[in-house]
């Protein structure tokens, strides 16, 4: 062999490339965790904002109406929510502001919204209060909306009689 000159036998070569490929994957598991605990912190804090946003359209008596937030879990495989306004008081007939779908890894959990299930919250005008005072849970599930699988964690929105909006994070609680 010369001197100076770089020679690597195969198992070296075999060695150097599973390490790689045991980082790689990895940190491709590690970044697909972080995405969906990403993506359950925004929609539970987009929800938050289109209740509030809801909330302060019916006191500014916005439309001459009251204003609430429609969460839709009748198709398992597409759960969303949406923003609308009515005069009679109920989602029946209601007009829709604005819809927003959940993102695909993300369902309502079944104890705070069965599936096959809606719910409304409407604010009443001029006070705002909410017409309940419940919670909205959101989890990762895995294998898909619909299975089994229980989810990794679930951030709740909680509405009091109020009408405060909580935001509580795994343990973390903002107003």
């Amino acid at each position: 062999m010369k001197k100076g000159a770089l020679g690597f036998t195969l198992v070296e070569m075999i060695i150097v490339i599973g390490i790689i490929a045991a980082l790689g994957v990895t940190a491709g598991l590690n970044l697909f965790g972080r995405k969906s605990g990403t993506d359950i912190t925004t929609a539970t804090q987009s929800i938050g904002a289109v209740l509030r946003e809801a909330q302060s359209d019916s006191v500014a008596q916005s439309q001459g109406a009251q204003w609430g937030v429609h969460f839709d879990n009748t198709n398992p495989s597409q759960p969303y929510y949406s923003i609308f306004y009515t005069t009679n008081g109920s989602y029946t007939g209601a007009t829709i502001s604005s819809r927003y779908n959940l993102p695909s890894d993300l369902c309502y959990t079944s104890s705070t919204l069965a599936q096959g299930n809606s719910t409304n919250i409407i604010f009443s005008e001029i006070a705002g209060a909410p017409t309940s005072g419940t919670s909205t849970s959101l989890g990762l599930q895995v294998g898909g909306c619909g299975t089994a699988s229980t989810t990794t964690g679930t951030p709740t929105l909680t509405r009091t009689g109020t009408g405060e909006i909580f935001f509580d994070n795994f343990g973390r609680t903002n107003l």
